[in-house]
């Protein structure tokens, strides 16, 4: 009998998964968080390669986004209930949310202008080009024109572009996900907790077996004028926040 995944409690440890689920199926649910519900029905069964640091995948389950799953993509580890995620998306600060709607529509713009190889009149309808066969005049035009094609560059560069936007889309995704000052007071507690178990562990007469690999490390305080409330406060040295990406 398959244990039932651990749910993840504390939105600084649920954001910590949701990090590293970087399909656009997250980008849509932190646009419009009613989106949970599509996602959930749409029967999806992986959105996101494994993590390069730990080979973490993640999986749609009926409960929440899974993790930590097996080669078999099922029977994940822990798990973030959807009603969670749907409470993390309409958390997002309208600013954010903003950036990340003006986002899709230049991403939906990029897509558009994908530059295909368009044959003129005088290749169309070439048929296929047979090795050792001597070319037809309308097989040299193809070949001709599709090698000037290739050597302009123009999907080279919308590859590039492309690769841009997503790196820039990703960044969106952190500052949605960012921990707000309204945690910190549950992120105490769960550090205490973690602390807690800790210096259990380390009693005499405790097993000290190897740390599971699904594990995750303890949470650590912020450091001092780091947080919300501290810039808030007026701190001297105030962070900048993460652009995720210059315009384009």
């Amino acid at each position: 009998m398959l244990n039932r995944p651990r749910v993840v409690i504390g939105r600084r440890r649920q954001h910590e998964p949701l990090r590293s689920w970087s399909g656009w199926s997250l980008t849509s649910i932190l646009i419009n968080p009613a989106e949970v519900v599509q996602v959930r029905d749409a029967g999806w069964s992986a959105d996101a390669p494994p993590r390069p640091r730990d080979g973490e995948r993640s999986v749609g389950t009926a409960d929440g986004l899974g993790f930590g799953v097996d080669d078999s993509w099922h029977n994940p580890v822990e798990v973030v209930p959807w009603t969670e995620v749907e409470a993390i998306a309409r958390a997002v600060p309208d600013e954010v949310r903003q950036h990340l709607v003006e986002f899709r529509a230049r991403w939906r713009d990029h897509q558009v202008a994908y530059p295909r190889f368009v044959a003129s009149a005088e290749a169309i309808g070439c048929g296929p080009i047979v090795p050792g066969q001597p070319l037809t005049p309308r097989q040299e035009a193809y070949v001709r024109e599709h090698e000037a094609f290739e050597a302009s560059g123009v999907l080279p560069a919308w590859e590039q572009k492309r690769a841009l936007l997503d790196a820039e889309r990703l960044g969106l995704h952190a500052r949605a996900l960012s921990v707000d000052a309204d945690s910190e007071a549950g992120d105490l507690l769960e550090l205490l907790d973690d602390q807690k178990r800790d210096r259990s562990a380390e009693k005499p007469g405790t097993a000290a077996g190897p740390p599971s690999s699904t594990d995750r490390p303890a949470l650590r305080p912020p450091s001092p004028g780091t947080t919300s409330a501290a810039r808030a406060a007026g701190s001297s040295s105030p962070i900048a926040p993460t652009t995720g990406g210059g315009g384009r």
